[in-house]
């Protein structure tokens, strides 16, 4: 039937769109089901992930990362000054330790 309306006789298929242009457009729109689709739940879904975006990622994730990351590269820069390889330096650092050490077992 396909084949006689489209290639046989294309004017037949064009005479029965135009007595029955609901029906036409409702099947010719895939009864709008895509649109529907678009306007119940992917638009809002857009709409929910860039809210979200702007404030759950730019806010709270990128923040947190920013401030533990700064963090840590203040700590380094700290422990650096510590760590400068200088040998009287680390002995001075035991030396420290072990009279702190004492310190505190006599003092108990």
């Amino acid at each position: 039937m396909a084949y006689l309306f489209y290639i046989v006789k294309p004017e037949v298929a064009k005479e029965n769109a135009e007595k029955m242009k609901a029906l036409h457009s409702l099947l010719y729109n895939k009864y709008w089901v895509d649109e529907a689709y678009f306007k119940v739940l992917i638009n809002p879904l857009i709409r929910l992930s860039q809210k979200l975006w702007g404030t759950v990622d730019v806010n709270i994730i990128d923040r947190t990362t920013h401030t533990v990351s700064n963090l840590v590269r203040n700590a380094g820069g700290g422990l650096r000054m510590i760590q400068s390889g200088n040998l009287q330096i680390y002995a001075l650092y035991i030396l420290i330790g072990v009279v702190m050490s004492l310190f505190f077992l006599m003092a108990r």
